[in-house]
């Protein structure tokens, strides 16, 4: 279901920013850009040889990086508490576990006791265990992990998926048939929803330069440990669907 809020990862309200900066963070935005410029004259002094030492220019660029990180915490801050104002507007959640992208441009949230999943992109979309159909997990685009519904209902709904959509689902990807390799490119959790509309989320926890190389390093690690944990979460939600479901059989037919 789509979340019936004014409220986007992707608008900010600018006025908000401007209540939640303080008169510090705003002159901090000019001291950034006062030094960087301090910075390029001291370095155009030091090649010209005069008598400055070049980590004069080093020490003014590094402050002008400070002043530019505490220029953007307003922004920051703003965007959290939009976020949190979105995951409030969803009936009976309570957020157990949240995963997002650094720019908060793509959340998945969970609702661990109430078995609810909300997914956050360009539209904010939430739903309960039943309507979670399936997931991938692929590792530089070989599968290494699926899981669907196997009940009835399930299968149902699967099968209400247009076939150009399943195809899209899989497109370019491959079973694992060996072992994995020692480096990881590119892993991420492929999401299949009772969404017509659209029925895939995806949520990459290493993306080319963003913590990929060895297998064994700790970045690596430690993104692909978390991705499995959410896998086991969605796995969890199929699960209890499919048990529900067997359960209540004998008082269908």
């Amino acid at each position: 279901m789509r979340i019936d809020t004014e409220r986007s990862l992707f608008f900010t309200d600018k006025n908000e920013i401007k209540n939640n900066t303080s008169k510090f963070e705003k002159a901090s935005f000019y001291f950034a850009y006062i030094f960087i410029a301090v910075a390029v004259v001291l370095w155009i002094l030091y090649l010209n040889n005069k008598s400055f030492s070049g980590w004069y220019g080093s020490i003014a660029f590094l402050l002008a990086i400070v002043f530019a990180v505490i220029s953007a915490l307003p922004d920051s801050r703003v965007k959290d508490k939009n976020v949190e104002a979105i995951l409030a507007s969803i009936p009976n959640f309570n957020c157990s576990e949240k995963l997002s992208y650094k720019k908060l441009d793509r959340i998945m949230a969970i609702d661990k006791e109430a078995r609810i999943l909300c997914l956050l992109d360009r539209e904010n979309r939430f739903f309960t265990y039943p309507d979670v159909l399936g997931f991938l997990i692929v590792e530089d685009g070989i599968i290494t992990r699926k899981k669907f519904r196997v009940g009835n209902k399930g299968r149902a709904l699967i099968d209400n998926v247009p076939l150009s959509k399943k195809d899209e689902f899989l497109d370019g990807l491959s079973e694992q048939t060996s072992e994995t390799s020692s480096f990881v490119k590119c892993a991420y959790l492929k999401l299949l929803v009772n969404d017509p509309e659209n029925p895939f989320f995806e949520f990459h926890v290493i993306q080319d330069e963003y913590y990929g190389g060895r297998r064994t390093s700790e970045p690596a690690m430690g993104n692909l440990k978390l991705l499995y944990t959410w896998a086991k979460y969605i796995d969890d939600f199929i699960d209890h669907a499919d048990k529900e479901e067997e359960e209540l059989r004998p008082f269908l037919l």
